[in-house]
């Protein structure tokens, strides 16, 4: 039996190509695949072949939108965390200890109530860090210093370089709360106290207000000679 004659109106489907989108359309669809690559299988595999495969493009387009992978995950990293990232830039300055652990856990409470995908997107490419030549290692290194510049004044530490590292390791420790809420061992608050908990005991030392050597013990004149003397 012969085919109906297709009539005018319906033209022959295409197959092999791809929807035709707007540039800046195609831009969101091409960071939105790759949020999704990076946010389940970490920043680590996603790749530009990658995420013209999965997002059913030419690697020609996607470089036509992004110069490189890290032109490309900058750009994903702003998409998803310029909302957080301005809100703690606005954070003022705590005067008082009680301010500081109050303002931390307001912080820290926007970071751990972000999708469990956009913490994996943080946390998979903070972990590039000592891959020197890891092709994304500049961008690290930015974001590093960046979350440092952030959560140094809300956490009332000094520009020292002691105070820079406690700092990051806090923030690291924030990471690492993230996971356990991840996988479900704890709760947001629960998380949001174990924090707290961490930033009152960083608090409490001293060299966090300021980066003074240790005091040698003073010694009374004349008392070693005194003892000396003495039968």
């Amino acid at each position: 039996m012969a085919r109906p004659a297709r009539s005018a109106a319906q033209p022959a489907p295409r197959t092999g190509t791809r929807p035709y989108l707007r540039a800046e359309d195609r831009r969101r669809q091409l960071l939105e695949v790759a949020t999704r690559i990076a946010g389940q299988e970490g920043v680590e595999q996603l790749t530009i072949v990658g995420l013209a495969n999965a997002a059913g493009v030419s690697r020609q387009l996607v470089y036509d939108h992004f110069s490189d992978l890290s032109s490309l995950v900058a750009a994903m990293l702003m998409d998803r965390f310029a909302a957080v990232d301005e809100a703690m830039a606005r954070t003022a300055h705590p005067s008082e200890p009680r301010d500081a652990v109050q303002t931390a856990r307001e912080a820290a409470k926007r970071y751990l109530e972000l999708s469990r995908e956009d913490r994996h997107i943080l946390r998979s490419l903070l972990a590039h860090t000592d891959a020197s030549q890891h092709e994304l290692s500049e961008l690290v290194l930015l974001l590093r210093e960046r979350s440092i510049n952030r959560w140094g004044p809300i956490l009332c530490t000094s520009d020292g370089v002691g105070a820079r590292a406690r700092t990051w390791a806090i923030v690291s420790a924030l990471h690492g709360l993230g996971d356990l809420l991840s996988t479900g061992v704890l709760t947001v608050e629960q998380a949001l106290s174990e924090f707290v908990r961490l930033v009152e005991a960083t608090l409490e030392t001293p060299l966090l207000q300021t980066e003074r050597a240790p005091r040698r013990p003073t010694r009374v004149a004349g008392s070693r000679r005194k003892s000396a003397t003495r039968p």
